[in-house]
């Protein structure tokens, strides 16, 4: 596997989620009995990654706990600041090994299980002709999002921001590969992956991949509330 550092993203303030969140952050909220972040971490564990970091920062001491049943395999990167998501993977770099890393979003979850939307990205991977790799989703395949689309295919494997979104086919689904010299080239210290993924493709080098998969994204109570009552039916459902 050309891949040999992951991250799982669980700084943030989660603060669509209140009052869930109120005194833990969201990759810490229960879904299906277990944490969100145990859907991801449990499988990245059994996965031949030589580094697996996991950022902190609100309501750390929750979290911080929490990833003691996983030491030493998992790493923890904190921020004193919040450093949004282009800043917390560039202030973890000294820990990862390897020029490449898979970016996992924990509020995410997947019908089939994230073990294949991995497996899907490190299958398509190709460092010669892309410098990011995102797993998309149609959108008629991602539940109880709030927004409308984010990307669509140009000229395949390459892909497109759709600036008006209610046109673009696909949604990005929190599971990505990128290459870690693209962090060194911005200055800032608190900056969106979103960023990066601008400047990538303005450069012909930004790919997507199409992962065969519902998601429900875990954004507020209503919406977790809904994963709950409708998972199950999903998955019996035909593809």
């Amino acid at each position: 596997m050309m891949v040999k550092s992951a991250m799982v993203m669980a700084a943030g303030l989660g603060a669509r989620l209140l009052p869930l969140t109120k005194d833990k952050p969201k990759p810490m909220v229960d879904f299906k009995g277990k944490k969100l972040i145990d859907h991801a971490l449990e499988c990245l564990v059994q996965m031949p990654f030589e580094v697996i970091v996991v950022n902190t920062h609100y309501q750390r001491p929750s979290i911080q706990e929490h990833l003691q049943r996983y030491y030493p395999t998992v790493i923890e990167s904190f921020e004193q600041e919040r450093l949004e998501t282009g800043g917390g993977v560039k202030n973890a770099m000294h820990y990862f090994s390897g020029d490449t890393i898979l970016v996992v979003n924990p509020d995410i979850v997947w019908l089939k299980g994230i073990k294949s939307a991995i497996n899907t990205v490190l299958t398509a991977w190709n460092p010669d002709q892309m410098d990011c790799l995102l797993g998309l989703i149609p959108q008629d395949h991602f539940h109880i999002n709030t927004s409308k689309g984010d990307y669509d295919f140009s000229k395949p494997p390459y892909i497109s921001w759709i600036a008006s979104r209610q046109s673009a086919a696909f949604m990005q689904a929190g599971v990505y590969i990128i290459k870690l010299d693209q962090y060194n080239q911005i200055d800032q210290r608190y900056f969106s992956n979103k960023l990066l993924w601008d400047r990538i493709e303005q450069n012909n080098r930004l790919a997507g991949v199409t992962i065969d998969d519902h998601i429900f994204d875990i954004a507020c109570p209503e919406s977790l509330e809904f994963a709950c009552e409708h998972f199950e039916e999903y998955c019996h459902k035909p593809s």
